[in-house]
């Protein structure tokens, strides 16, 4: 599990919804979203087997 928040995840897909009433609340800055964006890196390559030694 990679525990990402449902807002966090939706800020960096860029989904908006109108009926969202709560998401246009929530103010993130520009460092919070870089470590969900590691993490979600870092699951795919994992889950790729990649190594990123190789591609270094």
């Amino acid at each position: 599990m990679l525990k990402v928040p449902h807002y966090a995840l939706k800020k960096l897909a860029n989904h908006v919804s109108l009926r969202d009433v709560t998401g246009g609340y929530i103010v993130v800055n520009a460092k919070r979203p870089r470590v969900y964006m590691d993490r979600i890196s870092g699951h795919f390559v994992k889950l790729l087997g990649i190594d990123l030694n190789d591609l270094m």
